[in-house]
């Protein structure tokens, strides 16, 4: 599967020594509310998905 996202360098950088690509909070665009639709998205996939590994809190939009 191929998926497309914009990301900025240093997660890609990460993603490369890693082989993940996880969202990290101090770099999400919380400006002008917006923390209510990451939380909402999140608690979604959890009842629909499932629980996600212990060190990811919200998804990396795709």
């Amino acid at each position: 599967m191929l998926l497309w996202t914009i990301q900025h360098k240093a997660a890609y950088d990460i993603f490369l020594e890693t082989g993940r690509l996880i969202a990290n909070e101090k770099y999400l665009l919380f400006d002008g509310g917006l923390r209510c639709y990451y939380e909402w998205i999140a608690e979604q996939m959890k009842k629909r998905i499932g629980r996600p590994p212990n060190d990811v809190k919200y998804p990396v939009w795709a």
